[in-house]
């Protein structure tokens, strides 16, 4: 045989082993990418702003903010205080914003690569922990967990990437903690819990873990559990570290209202907490088994808040204590079952709101690792049912239980593949969604927002008989919803039915004194009903609620130049400007009284000039100071402003938002 002949056959054996040694992983990644491809051609949809989507300012800035990414609060309040902390899920977007831009189709890719390699990670630990049992066992298991229609929302909402990161990472860290079991080795142990660390800096919903690991570690080896136990401290010393990070960070303020989460608004007892509790862990168990309808946010009253006079909630009660009891007789037989059942209930207790409040209550994402617990139960029902050895499965023995298998991951892939194609963009989710989810107030202010604004957009003001339908919806479920009044009155304004507007903005305004966009509405409709006094009491009240608020000092500015007083609207714009010093709007604002007035386009160019220093992100503006400068015959004015043009079109192209060039 000749050398090339030889080499050929070794690459071909080679290529053969391959397959066959991963030919489980392999099938694994084929299903996943199967079921989830379609993801990727959805534009932006749920709070996907979080992280990009243009709206984060960290992420616009690339692996240069990453430092300032890990000393920050990751989301931020409308006054600017901040929430949570996951700079690693952070810093993954900056990453890809330095790399691709911000691009949709891009961020649904990255989530599926993630998704697909959390599921052959998960493949391999299984078969560790597993070692006892047959490979197909193993295989089922990870099958189900890959196509469960629970898992639409991580892998099709781009801003669950901090959900696949965090689960992803602990899978890791649970591998290097087995290697170290298997082999002894220090680093293992050292690297162990800087995988739990990075996980908990992504989310914090790993959080079960720290109790799962050492479990499993007792669970599926021949260790004392005083000995498993100790695989415990190292993830106790990475707490500490988490803690140390974020003790020189700013404090988290986040107040969950209503329509969220009622048991603050409505101090809830422990009865009515726990009844509550109980009941979601219904709807979870529920959304386990059969997976429609799906919703992107459940919140109150979709979920209700209950006592335990609530039947839901009493089987709940019972179905859960009877598997906690079955759980503590059992524990010392390990089985996969007991096992099962443990890991999906320490997972879910977290979101159940028994333990703490959790925003809308339930979510699909929160059930993200709980599916793996009951898809152990499953699969071990189902092999139990057939009476197989779990230990000895061959493809060929058994034959109904795996049919049973195969029927279930076909419906949950079908069901899957479905819903990947609802999450397309917000429009086409809120819509589909609001078939079921009428009895939630959120779900009604949002799909009536965003029609609102479409309607408004395009001219389509027979669309507001919907939004009007949809905003009275929401304050019938909540009467205390402030925003959804206003919003209310917003459309009657827009349908220029003034009076109507004052009433509900006043609704708005009674429930929250303070609420801004309340009161600045309550002004606009006083001015479109010349009553321009009033309009400026309610002006000057929005901005003693929020100094930084912008719209009401445009509307003074304009009420002053409209009288002549420039230097009084020039004050309140340099008001405005001293409050918010970030804001590019009061010098705007500034240059188009100017414009508008005295015509003196100097003066005017000068105010859009230190615009454009504020925020030299608008390339309108620059092209125009360009333009404007080159006809004067300043022509390195001209070419400065026309570099910066060229500079922010480049960031802008990245991000897939050049502008439209003509052919």
């Amino acid at each position: 045989m000749s050398k090339q002949k030889k080499k050929t056959a070794a690459s071909e054996s080679a290529g053969n082993g391959f397959i066959k040694n991963n030919r489980f992983e392999l099938m694994l990644v084929l299903v996943v990418f199967a079921v989830f491809i379609n993801s990727v051609f959805n534009g932006y949809a749920l709070d996907d702003e979080f992280y990009t989507n243009g709206s984060n300012a960290l992420t616009n800035k690339g692996v240069s903010a990453i430092p300032e990414i890990f000393k920050s609060r990751t989301f931020f309040n409308s006054d600017g205080s901040g929430y949570e902390y996951r700079p690693m899920t952070l810093t993954a977007f900056a990453i890809e914003h330095s790399i691709f831009g911000q691009k949709p189709h891009v961020s649904h890719f990255i989530n599926l690569l993630l998704y697909a390699l959390t599921i052959v990670l998960l493949f391999r630990l299984l078969k560790k922990w597993l070692h006892g049992y047959s490979d197909w066992v193993v295989f089922f298991i990870s099958l189900l967990f890959a196509v469960h229609p629970l898992h639409t929302e991580v892998v099709d909402n781009i801003k669950c990437r901090d959900e696949l990161l965090s689960l992803l990472f602990c899978i890791i860290g649970m591998q290097m903690a087995w290697r170290h079991y298997e082999t002894g080795k220090w680093f293992y142990l050292v690297f162990y819990p800087l995988a739990f660390l990075a996980g908990m800096l992504c989310k914090f919903s790993i959080l079960p873990y720290l109790v799962l690991i050492p479990l499993a570690m007792w669970y599926f080896t021949d260790m004392k559990f005083s000995r498993a136990a100790m695989y415990l401290v190292p993830l106790i010393l990475a707490l500490v570290v988490l803690y140390l990070i974020m003790s020189g960070l700013p404090a988290a303020k986040r107040e969950l209202l209503l329509h969220e989460n009622p048991f603050r608004a409505t101090n809830a007892g422990i009865p009515e907490r726990s009844a509550t509790g109980f009941y979601v862990l219904a709807q979870y168990v529920l959304i386990h088994i059969f997976p429609h309808p799906l919703s992107y946010y459940y919140g109150f009253e979709y979920i209700p808040l209950v006592d335990w006079s609530n039947v839901v909630s009493i089987v709940s009660l019972v179905f859960h204590a009877a598997l906690g009891f079955y759980c503590i007789k059992t524990l010392r037989k390990k089985s996969l079952l007991t096992f099962g059942i443990i890991f999906y209930l320490a997972n879910i207790a977290m979101f159940s709101n028994i333990v703490r409040a959790t925003p809308g209550l339930m979510a699909e994402r929160f059930a993200y690792s709980a599916a793996l617990g009951f898809c152990i139960v499953v699969i071990v029902l189902l092999f139990r049912a057939g009476k197989l050895d779990l230990s000895a499965y061959k493809w060929s023995t058994g034959r109904w239980p795996r049919t049973v298998i195969l029927l279930l991951v076909f419906a949950f892939g079908l069901r899957s593949i479905a819903r990947n194609e609802d999450w397309e963009n917000k429009m086409t989710l809120y819509g589909n969604d609001m078939e079921h989810l009428d009895n939630s107030a959120k779900a009604n202010l949002l799909f009536g927002s965003l029609v609102s604004s479409s309607a408004l957009a395009h001219k389509h003001y027979d669309s507001l008989t919907i939004v009007k339908y949809h905003f009275r919806r929401a304050v019938e479920i909540y009467p205390d919803y402030a925003t959804a009044w206003s919003n209310l009155g917003s459309t009657f304004f827009f349908m220029r039915e003034y009076d109507s507007s004052k009433y509900f903005f006043r609704k708005s305004i009674t429930l929250n004194p303070k609420y801004k966009e309340g009161l600045f509405n309550m002004g606009m409709a006083h001015l479109n009903t010349n009553l321009r006094d009033s309009a400026v009491f309610y002006f000057d009240a929005a901005i003693e609620a929020d100094s930084t608020y912008m719209a009401p000092y445009e509307q003074l500015a304009k009420l002053e130049a409209l009288k002549g007083r420039f230097t009084s609207c020039l004050h309140i714009l340099r008001r405005a400007a001293e409050n918010n010093p970030k804001s590019d709007q009061p010098y705007m604002t500034a240059a188009s009284l100017i414009q508008n007035t005295s015509r003196n386009k100097d003066l005017a160019a000068g105010f859009y000039e230190v615009a454009a220093m504020v925020n030299p992100g608008n390339i309108d503006r620059l092209s125009n100071l360009s333009s404007f400068y080159f006809n004067k015959g300043n022509s390195a004015k001209g070419q400065y402003y026309d570099s910066m043009y060229k500079a922010q079109v480049k960031i802008l192209e990245r991000m897939g938002r050049g502008p439209k060039r003509n052919k």
